[in-house]
């Protein structure tokens, strides 16, 4: 039997049209002829985000809507995302600009935001290995238009060493310009650079945990990219429900290499996983190294702030790492069992540096009170519970 899965989503997407915008790693597969969803099923999408509390986020293609589309999307509360060529006015409006498009042709939008009274709004930027030289430039130019930017990899499966090189001198190019806003008194975002500087714990995409989506056809599935990869991946429908097989692999918990791991704002993509590991729980190399760039960027930008800062309103520091692939030293035929067993210990005790010793103790007993009286045995002199 499928096992029920209890936690329950705070977001519902909502697929409008096959040829909804991607504004994630996957590719739109959908049809040249893109048929909208049909008016009761979204009806009762609208109907169930109301009745389980869940903010819904709205994925609109090309195709404009009819009125009576428009009058269910008005009654809930909701986030549009839309292509780069729609024009939305407002605040509930999160504009996809691809850098496939040209840069040139990205620019000109970026130029024109002011023009359309959006100079809060919230950009997704989508971009391949083709286009990383001109990052940099195009995310300064939306910077100075726009709150936010959020950067997206269209195929991080294709980053080798020469992609992780040029985008780590795109990434340290917007690094110094968020900088030089920073003392201006500018505090605007680009995601991979600046929101681990205000995390202290995971803070990854959350598929099947944090949110679901309803596709045009009436089905849940864990995220777009499981749909459009494959209609029959759906775990369910809106008329009866869903069920999530081994739900249990979609938890931190459950992902030993990203649950010691401090690159907070790494999205950690179950699609990306399977397709490239596999496994859901497990990220590819390539994920991992992509992430890690981005923090040690994040790192440089804590440590220059902090500059500028009183030291009660300083940013925690983020702590140096000498590896990009946390597993890659593992491979390394140069290092005996012995130093692996210690690397790998390094690794993953790392986020508890900071935790007092009692603390860690307990958490010790709570997952398995036999694990302290092991540890106790091993000790000549074992720890004081009360006085450390």
């Amino acid at each position: 039997m499928p096992e029920f899965f209890c936690q329950m989503p705070h977001l519902l997407i909502v697929i409008l049209e096959e040829g909804s915008t991607s504004f994630c790693h996957y590719e739109n597969s959908g049809s040249a002829q893109s048929c909208l969803i049909d008016a009761d099923i979204l009806r009762k999408a609208v109907h169930y985000a109301i009745t389980n509390r869940l903010f819904a986020s709205f994925l609109y293609g090309d195709t404009p809507l009819p009125p009576a589309h428009a009058i269910l999307i008005e009654s809930v509360e909701h986030v549009k995302i839309i292509p780069d060529q729609t024009v939305c006015h407002g605040t509930d409006c999160m504009q996809v600009i691809d850098l496939a498009n040209g840069v040139s042709e990205t620019l000109m939008r970026a130029k024109a935001l002011p023009d359309r009274d959006d100079s809060n709004s919230n950009i997704i930027l989508r971009f391949s290995r083709k286009e990383i030289p001109f990052l940099a430039e195009t995310v300064n130019h939306l910077a100075e238009n726009c709150r936010r930017v959020n950067l997206v990899i269209r195929d991080p499966e294709k980053f080798g060493q020469a992609e992780l090189d040029s985008y780590r001198a795109e990434l340290e190019s917007i690094r110094r310009q968020l900088e030089k806003r920073y003392r201006q008194g500018a505090f605007g975002e680009i995601n991979v650079v600046s929101d681990r500087l205000f995390l202290s714990s995971m803070h990854n995409c959350g598929a099947g945990l944090d949110h679901l989506t309803l596709a045009p056809n009436g089905r849940f599935y864990l995220c777009p990219a499981f749909y459009y990869e494959n209609p029959e991946n759906s775990i369910g429908d809106i008329a009866s429900g869903y069920t999530i097989d081994d739900s249990h692999l979609l938890d931190l918990a459950h992902a030993p290499v990203c649950r010691n791991c401090d690159a907070y704002h790494c999205k950690r993509c179950i699609f990306l996983n399977r397709k490239l590991t596999g496994e859901l729980n497990t990220p590819s190399s390539q994920q991992c190294s992509i992430a890690h760039t981005e923090r040690n960027e994040s790192r440089k930008l804590a440590e220059t702030i902090n500059h500028y800062l009183p030291p009660e309103k300083r940013i925690a520091q983020i702590p140096a790492i000498d590896y990009l692939d946390p597993l890659l030293p593992l491979a390394d035929p140069s290092l005996g069992p012995a130093d692996k067993d210690r690397l790998f210990a390094g690794l993953l005790s790392r986020p508890l540096e900071e935790v007092p010793v009692k603390e860690l103790l307990l958490q010790l007993y709570r997952i398995d009170p036999a694990l302290l009286t092991k540890l106790k045995q091993r000790c000549c002199h074992p720890p004081d519970l009360e006085t450390n």
